[in-house]
């Protein structure tokens, strides 16, 4: 008989059952239309805080904080795949360039604005590439998607502004 109330609590789940799951979910979200970067900042979200201890055994305390460290070492490797997809598309991204296949380029930064990327690269560098083209509706749409998801400083908001002003005035001429 155990000196507590109940039997201890068994660990329920492994790192990588865990991250399965959490993998699992991940698709879900993206297949039913979330982006990559809104599911990478609820990976982030999840499990935060300390569990509660309070009342429970040793063993229970240990099991509860084993559990707790699976959650969280699960939902931060499955970040890191997801995160990692859009920083590689921008680094294949930038080699493309340098090779002069610039259409290539342009789709992978372009996946990278279908999944709302919080990162200024690739709304800069297609903002340059489809200027350069002079394909203006595509740079202000750039532009204008680029303030709407980078939600930065007031600053950056201005400076995306400005570049948006200076499109439509080449647009126009």
């Amino acid at each position: 008989m155990w000196p507590f109330s109940s039997k201890p609590k068994e660990i329920t789940k492994t790192t990588r059952q865990y991250e399965t799951e959490y993998r699992d979910w991940a698709e879900k979200q993206m297949a039913n239309g979330t982006s990559r970067q809104a599911v990478c900042n609820q990976l982030l979200k999840m499990n935060l805080g300390f569990p509660k201890l309070k009342g429970l055994s040793k063993s229970d305390q240990l099991t509860v904080l084993t559990d707790s460290v699976n959650r969280s070492e699960a939902s931060s490797h499955v970040h890191r795949e997801l995160y990692g997809v859009m920083g590689d598309r921008n680094l294949t991204g930038k080699e493309l360039e340098k090779a002069g296949r610039i259409d290539e380029a342009i789709a992978l930064y372009e996946a990278n604005l279908t999944d709302c990327f919080e990162g200024t690269h690739p709304y800069e560098r297609l903002r340059i590439l489809y200027t350069k083209r002079k394909d203006y509706d595509n740079a202000i749409r750039v532009c204008r998607m680029a303030k709407e998801i980078l939600k930065g400083s007031q600053e950056l908001r201005e400076a995306w502004d400005t570049e948006i002003k200076k499109l439509e005035e080449r647009k126009s001429r």
